[in-house]
């Protein structure tokens, strides 16, 4: 099965749980259908859980398909190509002197 490209990322997100509570973590890549992260005690995540990415505001159900000693790799439900894409933030020019 051919993997979609993975897009190296480095944002801040949060593992939303079931009971409410929430971990932080950071986003590492995102393809059309995943991401990595890294957490602390990636392998006490649970099966699912709703990930929510702190730049772009996006959130997804994710599922755990691996996990390492402090990374997973999950997919994102209902994830579109737009919907992962890395946007280009501008922050402005410098001002030129007059």
């Amino acid at each position: 099965m051919h993997r979609p490209p993975r897009t190296p990322v480095t944002r801040p997100a949060r593992v939303e749980l079931s009971n409410g509570r929430t971990v932080n973590c950071q986003i590492l890549d995102l393809s059309e259908r995943g991401a990595k992260l890294r957490i602390v005690n990636a392998q006490l995540l649970p099966p699912s859980f709703t990930l929510a990415d702190s730049f772009s505001s996006e959130r997804w159900t994710a599922r755990v398909v691996w996990t390492g000693h402090r990374t997973a790799g999950v997919t994102l439900e209902g994830a579109s190509p737009a919907a992962v894409k890395p946007r280009r933030v501008e922050f402005g020019k410098r001002g030129t002197p007059t």
